[in-house]
């Protein structure tokens, strides 16, 4: 009986250690700020929700547009060291944990800014295109694992002027390859040990993943995609007679290229193959060098579908 009595005494005294300390770390954090509250995010927030929110304050609250407000310098400082703490992935853990008490000897910044112009028309460049992913280092570790796909532009924080010309040919791009080739942004003033591992030293820098290789071509849209599409696995099919035609289970989308009327390009077949995978044979015939095959389908020139397996005369639709 005294050994039981002398060991819930002890349970006693590490729950009240516990809810002790559990106090304190209250009382802490108390007096500090909640960077999650001055941010009006979630603790949940992704680094991109985190990085919308900061420049919808930014542009809002900068001094530059606040020139009647004594406290819109302090105000500002408030946010941006919020930012800076919770797009750091390290960083946020050691918030999360131990509040602005956890950061004194390894955070010292926030102290700096850019002007209003920065934040409205050059931060967060790509968040608002859809077709555009841009990456955290933890993303990216999750891509590399993965094994997918990847352009990337790895940009610095201060847009420098072959930047400002590549931004429209990378959106271009990005729409233009959108469900074939996953198109990337890094930036490197973020996230810059993820860049300085990767080797990156000017910007921009294009790298196609998983293989790593840079692009050193014309910066225009149509030499990326040609670039990038060589990184994928076509399986679009060149026929030249109905004996290469398997039969897979899936339909046929062949596009016959003739004297007259449009075939779809060798770019736009490697696009849609890419896209179908599993879905649909995609093909093309050139009725120039190949004329027999396509007077025995009785088609000149045109793109058709062919819903079965079996690729005949007046099976086709248009």
């Amino acid at each position: 009986m005294q050994i039981l009595l002398c060991t819930d005494m002890l349970r006693i005294k590490q729950l009240f250690t516990s809810v002790l300390i559990l106090f304190i770390c209250v009382l802490t954090m108390t007096g500090a700020e909640d960077y999650y509250k001055l941010l009006g995010i979630q603790r949940s927030a992704t680094t991109k929700e985190i990085r919308q929110a900061f420049k919808k304050l930014a542009v809002t609250m900068h001094p530059d547009k606040n020139q009647d407000d004594p406290e819109a310098h302090d105000n500002f400082l408030k946010i941006n060291r919020a930012y800076e703490v919770l797009k750091d992935e390290d960083m946020r853990k050691k918030f999360d944990m131990h509040g602005e008490e956890g950061l004194k000897d390894d955070f010292h910044g926030g102290n700096r800014y850019e002007s209003w112009k920065f934040y409205q028309e050059e931060f967060g460049l790509y968040d608002d295109d859809k077709e555009i992913i841009t990456l955290s280092k933890s993303d990216f570790e999750i891509m590399e694992v993965a094994h997918k796909i990847y352009f990337h532009n790895f940009y610095n924080k201060l847009i420098t002027m072959r930047e400002r010309q590549l931004k429209c040919e990378w959106r271009e791009l990005a729409q233009e390859l959108a469900g074939v080739i996953r198109i990337g942004a890094v930036n490197c003033g973020d996230d810059w040990n993820l860049c300085r591992m990767q080797g990156i030293r000017s910007y921009p820098t294009l790298v196609m993943y998983p293989t790593a290789e840079k692009y050193h071509g014309d910066r225009t849209t149509r030499k990326m995609v040609k670039f990038a599409l060589k990184s994928i696995q076509s399986d679009a099919y060149t026929l030249r007679s109905e004996e290469e035609i398997e039969d897979n289970g899936l339909p046929w989308l062949i596009s016959f290229c003739g004297d007259s009327g449009d075939c779809l390009s060798s770019t736009a077949t490697t696009k849609l193959s890419a896209i179908l995978t599993d879905l649909v044979n995609v093909a093309s015939v050139d009725c120039h060098k190949d004329e027999k095959f396509c007077e025995k389908l009785g088609v000149e020139h045109g793109t058709f579908y062919y819903p079965t397996a079996e690729v005949a005369k007046d099976e086709g639709k248009v």
